[in-house]
């Protein structure tokens, strides 16, 4: 896998964020998809997975933050902005 694809910029692009972007778009269109299936307005998928989106990083973040205090008591800023510690099941919790 490459880790940086492309620079916007001073922006690089990186492929696992990619990735996580298509994810959350596939599960928007597939969310719209079931909700007009099933009669209701498909508009209601946005917000689900926009907050969806949000609380899943946020939890990963918060779950390696706290497996690894070490780093957050040397460097806060760097361990709250760093592109590590994106996992699953930190979002699930």
């Amino acid at each position: 896998m490459i880790p940086t694809l492309f620079h916007l910029g001073p922006l690089p692009i990186h492929s696992f964020g990619l990735m996580v972007v298509c994810t959350f778009l596939a599960a928007w269109a597939r969310f719209s998809i079931d909700l007009q299936r099933t009669g209701r307005s498909p508009e209601l998928a946005e917000p689900v997975v926009f907050w969806g989106a949000v609380g899943g990083l946020l939890g990963a973040r918060i779950l390696f933050i706290l497996s690894f205090p070490q780093e957050f008591i040397q460097d806060p800023l760097a361990a709250i902005i760093s592109g590590g510690g994106f996992t699953f099941y930190g979002g699930l919790i």
